[in-house]
């Protein structure tokens, strides 16, 4: 099941992440048929050991971050020489906080 979706304006992709701990990278490419655009996914094992509950692009649209439920943030990149999206090696720990209004929010 999709657990979040982003979308990059500029460069018009869109990331989408899942239970099954992948993500798919979006974009619009030409059938090969029939000559009409449509979306095609690239699949990006995040390697990751629990489901992906967000995913968002950066401002510049050259990565992108999935937080998942072991609540780790992982960044993920183009490759300049191969063009594939790999891992970084930082991981970020996202923790919650209770509000004051009783609820939880990310910091």
């Amino acid at each position: 099941m999709i657990t979040a979706i982003d979308w990059a304006p500029k460069s018009n992709r869109i990331v989408t992440s899942s239970q099954d701990r992948n993500a798919y990278v979006w974009q619009e490419q030409p059938d090969l048929e029939t000559g009409k655009l449509v979306w095609k996914p690239t699949l990006v094992l995040l390697r990751i050991n629990r489901a992906a509950t967000d995913v968002k692009w950066s401002p510049h649209e050259d990565k992108f971050a999935v937080s998942s439920g072991a609540r780790y943030v992982t960044f993920y990149f183009k490759n300049a020489i191969s063009l594939k999206v790999r891992p970084s090696v930082l991981l970020l720990y996202a923790r919650l906080t209770p509000r004051t209004t009783g609820g939880y929010q990310n910091c």
